[in-house]
């Protein structure tokens, strides 16, 4: 072999393993520490099947090493695969697809990014989205006429609070803005009673910034600290783009709620990509949401995700 070749080789080999080994490495930091401290959520915002496809690549590229160190990095390297594979497989993937029974409420949710002049083009997906109660972040123009005529459905009625627009087949008894400001944006709304929530359903809806230099933790405690203050109380469900992944902020600042049993790749941006999952729906048990799942509007840059939600566990 010429000796460019082997200089090629050589260092790709370098390159490969312990490129590998370092993110695997800095993977299970993050998984470790969560969003904790603001640079351990730089580690947990790297995708599990990233790590999963990069450790394979590096554990298969020259199977038959010289060297016992690069035998037990390969090793190490297709185990870290497994690793990732099954992380991935837990937290993106959910397979509780059976469809759900007993008397539950289905809720949807979309981050539209604001649309101006492309409103329009939204409408046809809004409209297939079959939902008791669907909300729409950052909504625009698509919380006024005739955006608004084009995707809610004739049984249901429009709300408009704050950022978001609110189609409810089930009527409201109240919304209000409980917050605005360098955190982002909180608006509650309360369902009127149902024959299974005597007490209605009261709802969070939640668009947090998006900036990645922004200390999630300190956020959390920030904002929880703010929703005290102004006396938010206590949420049966908290929809929307939180722009983090359900670590120890989101835990922090909801304390109590959960996720819900999922169907499906819960990822929802980017659209195209899902490999990321900042927006959510949670509940406070003893309420359960089932048959969580994301679905592809086609436009935009989020994914949406829809649950049934139903007042207590089977």
């Amino acid at each position: 072999m010429p000796l460019v070749l082997r200089v090629i080789s050589k260092w790709s080999n370098f390159v490969w393993l312990y490129g590998a080994v370092a993110i695997l490495l800095a993977w299970v930091l993050g998984q470790v520490c969560s969003d904790r401290w603001w640079w351990s959520q730089w580690l947990l915002w790297i995708p599990g099947p990233l790590v999963c496809l990069i450790n394979l690549v590096g554990a298969v590229w020259h199977m038959a090493p010289r060297h016992g160190s690069q035998r037990f990095l390969r090793r190490l390297l297709a185990l870290g695969a497994m690793l990732a594979a099954g992380f991935s497989l837990r937290d993106g993937i959910g397979w509780s697809c059976a469809a759900p029974g007993g008397d539950t409420v289905s809720i949807a949710y979309l981050n539209a990014r604001w649309p101006g002049q492309s409103a329009r083009e939204f409408t046809p997906a809004l409209a297939r989205v079959d939902a008791d109660l669907f909300v729409v972040g950052n909504c625009g123009r698509l919380g006024e006429a005739p955006e608004a005529d084009r995707w809610v459905p004739a049984d249901a009625l429009l709300y408009r609070v704050g950022p978001f627009a609110v189609a409810s087949g089930i009527p409201l008894a109240g919304s209000r803005l409980v917050y605005a400001g360098e955190l982002g944006t909180v608006a509650v709304i309360q369902t009127v009673p149902l024959p299974a929530w005597p007490n209605g359903i009261r709802i969070g809806l939640f668009d947090l910034p998006s900036d990645p230099l922004l200390a999630r933790s300190q956020l959390a405690r920030r904002l929880q600290a703010d929703l005290l203050a102004v006396g938010i109380g206590e949420l049966d469900v908290a929809v929307g783009d939180f722009n983090m992944t359900f670590g120890w902020s989101l835990q922090h600042l909801l304390p109590g709620m959960e996720s819900g049993s999922t169907c499906g790749w819960q990822g929802t941006f980017p659209r195209q990509l899902p490999l990321w999952r900042p927006d959510h729906i949670l509940v406070r048990p003893p309420r359960q949401l089932h048959h969580s799942t994301s679905f592809d509007p086609a436009v935009a840059g989020h994914r949406g995700i829809r649950g049934h939600l139903s007042p207590a566990a089977d």
